[in-house]
Protein backbone atom coordinates (compact mmCIF):
# COMPACT_ATOMS: atom_id res chain seq x y z
CA UNK A 1 0.00 0.00 0.00
CA UNK A 2 2.83 2.40 0.85
CA UNK A 3 4.33 1.94 -2.61
CA UNK A 4 1.07 3.10 -4.27
CA UNK A 5 0.91 6.20 -2.09
CA UNK A 6 4.53 7.00 -2.94
CA UNK A 7 3.85 6.57 -6.68
CA UNK A 8 0.77 8.82 -6.57
CA UNK A 9 2.66 11.45 -4.59
CA UNK A 10 5.56 11.35 -7.06
CA UNK A 11 3.25 11.66 -10.09
CA UNK A 12 1.42 14.62 -8.54
CA UNK A 13 4.73 16.28 -7.68
CA UNK A 14 6.07 15.79 -11.22
CA UNK A 15 2.94 17.02 -12.99
CA UNK A 16 1.75 19.64 -10.52
CA UNK A 17 -1.56 18.02 -9.59
CA UNK A 18 -3.98 20.32 -7.80
CA UNK A 19 -6.57 18.32 -5.95
CA UNK A 20 -8.08 21.02 -3.79
CA UNK A 21 -7.98 24.71 -3.16
CA UNK A 22 -5.74 26.18 -0.44
CA UNK A 23 -7.10 26.60 3.05
CA UNK A 24 -9.04 29.75 3.92
CA UNK A 25 -6.02 31.24 5.69
CA UNK A 26 -3.60 31.01 2.75
CA UNK A 27 -3.38 32.98 -0.46
CA UNK A 28 -3.54 31.27 -3.81
CA UNK A 29 -0.22 31.48 -5.68
CA UNK A 30 -0.03 33.87 -8.64
CA UNK A 31 1.69 31.33 -10.86
CA UNK A 32 0.21 28.11 -12.22
CA UNK A 33 -3.33 29.12 -11.25
CA UNK A 34 -6.31 29.61 -13.57
CA UNK A 35 -7.56 33.16 -12.83
CA UNK A 36 -11.10 33.85 -14.08
CA UNK A 37 -11.92 37.53 -14.64
CA UNK A 38 -15.04 38.69 -12.79
CA UNK A 39 -14.63 42.48 -12.81
CA UNK A 40 -12.78 44.90 -15.06
CA UNK A 41 -12.67 48.70 -14.70
CA UNK A 42 -15.44 48.49 -12.10
CA UNK A 43 -17.83 46.53 -14.36
CA UNK A 44 -18.87 42.95 -13.60
CA UNK A 45 -17.89 40.35 -16.19
CA UNK A 46 -20.22 37.46 -16.95
CA UNK A 47 -19.54 34.59 -19.30
CA UNK A 48 -22.35 33.73 -21.73
CA UNK A 49 -23.34 30.04 -21.66
CA UNK A 50 -21.91 29.44 -25.14
CA UNK A 51 -18.62 31.31 -24.57
CA UNK A 52 -15.20 30.61 -23.15
CA UNK A 53 -14.28 32.20 -19.79
CA UNK A 54 -12.06 35.28 -19.80
CA UNK A 55 -8.99 34.21 -17.85
CA UNK A 56 -5.25 34.50 -17.29
CA UNK A 57 -2.58 31.95 -16.40
CA UNK A 58 0.84 33.03 -15.17
CA UNK A 59 3.29 30.25 -16.05
CA UNK A 60 6.49 29.80 -14.08
CA UNK A 61 8.37 28.67 -17.16
CA UNK A 62 9.93 31.78 -18.73
CA UNK A 63 7.29 33.97 -17.03
CA UNK A 64 4.84 33.22 -19.83
CA UNK A 65 1.38 34.76 -19.79
CA UNK A 66 -1.47 32.78 -21.34
CA UNK A 67 -5.17 33.49 -21.41
CA UNK A 68 -8.35 34.39 -23.21
CA UNK A 69 -9.62 37.97 -23.38
CA UNK A 70 -13.20 37.48 -24.62
CA UNK A 71 -12.64 37.10 -28.36
CA UNK A 72 -8.94 36.41 -28.70
CA UNK A 73 -6.18 34.37 -27.14
CA UNK A 74 -3.70 36.31 -25.00
CA UNK A 75 -0.02 35.49 -24.87
CA UNK A 76 3.18 37.14 -23.80
CA UNK A 77 5.45 37.71 -20.84
CA UNK A 78 5.08 39.18 -17.38
CA UNK A 79 7.57 40.34 -14.79
CA UNK A 80 6.72 40.29 -11.11
CA UNK A 81 8.68 40.94 -7.93
CA UNK A 82 8.47 39.89 -4.32
CA UNK A 83 7.12 43.39 -3.61
CA UNK A 84 3.99 42.64 -5.68
CA UNK A 85 5.09 44.78 -8.64
CA UNK A 86 4.03 43.50 -12.06
CA UNK A 87 4.32 44.47 -15.71
CA UNK A 88 3.16 42.85 -18.92
CA UNK A 89 4.40 42.53 -22.48
CA UNK A 90 1.36 40.84 -23.98
CA UNK A 91 -0.39 40.55 -27.31
CA UNK A 92 -3.35 38.72 -28.71
CA UNK A 93 -4.73 37.19 -31.83
CA UNK A 94 -6.83 39.73 -33.74
CA UNK A 95 -10.26 38.23 -34.41
CA UNK A 96 -13.15 40.66 -34.23
CA UNK A 97 -16.31 40.12 -32.26
CA UNK A 98 -19.10 42.40 -31.20
CA UNK A 99 -20.74 43.74 -28.11
CA UNK A 100 -19.89 43.03 -24.52
CA UNK A 101 -17.22 40.42 -25.29
CA UNK A 102 -15.21 42.96 -27.33
CA UNK A 103 -15.67 45.63 -24.64
CA UNK A 104 -14.39 43.21 -21.99
CA UNK A 105 -11.41 42.30 -24.15
CA UNK A 106 -10.49 45.92 -24.86
CA UNK A 107 -10.78 46.77 -21.15
CA UNK A 108 -8.62 43.81 -20.10
CA UNK A 109 -5.90 44.67 -22.64
CA UNK A 110 -5.96 48.28 -21.40
CA UNK A 111 -5.62 47.05 -17.80
CA UNK A 112 -2.60 44.89 -18.71
CA UNK A 113 -0.94 48.01 -20.08
CA UNK A 114 -1.74 50.08 -16.97
CA UNK A 115 -1.25 47.66 -14.07
CA UNK A 116 1.91 48.10 -12.02
CA UNK A 117 1.14 45.96 -8.97
CA UNK A 118 -1.06 43.13 -7.76
CA UNK A 119 -2.66 41.89 -4.59
CA UNK A 120 -3.85 38.39 -3.73
CA UNK A 121 -6.31 37.90 -0.87
CA UNK A 122 -7.36 34.29 -0.45
CA UNK A 123 -8.44 33.19 -3.92
CA UNK A 124 -8.92 36.70 -5.38
CA UNK A 125 -6.31 38.44 -7.53
CA UNK A 126 -6.47 42.20 -8.08
CA UNK A 127 -4.45 44.08 -10.69
CA UNK A 128 -3.72 47.61 -9.49
CA UNK A 129 -2.28 50.93 -10.64
CA UNK A 130 -0.39 52.82 -7.92
CA UNK A 131 -2.08 50.61 -5.28
CA UNK A 132 -5.36 52.42 -5.82
CA UNK A 133 -8.76 50.94 -6.69
CA UNK A 134 -8.50 47.61 -8.53
CA UNK A 135 -8.38 47.78 -12.32
CA UNK A 136 -9.41 44.14 -12.61
CA UNK A 137 -10.40 41.31 -10.27
CA UNK A 138 -9.98 37.59 -10.84
CA UNK A 139 -11.10 34.51 -8.92
CA UNK A 140 -9.00 31.35 -8.79
CA UNK A 141 -10.78 28.40 -10.39
CA UNK A 142 -10.07 24.90 -9.14
CA UNK A 143 -10.54 21.77 -11.20
CA UNK A 144 -10.49 18.32 -9.64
Amino acid sequence: MKIYAAIITAVCFMYGCKTSKPSATTNTPLQETYWKLFEVMGKPVTTPADAKQVHLKFRKESNRLEGFAGCNTLMGQYIHTAHKKISFDAGSTRMMCEGERMETENSLITVLGMADSYLIKGDTLQLLKAKMAPLAKFKAEYFN
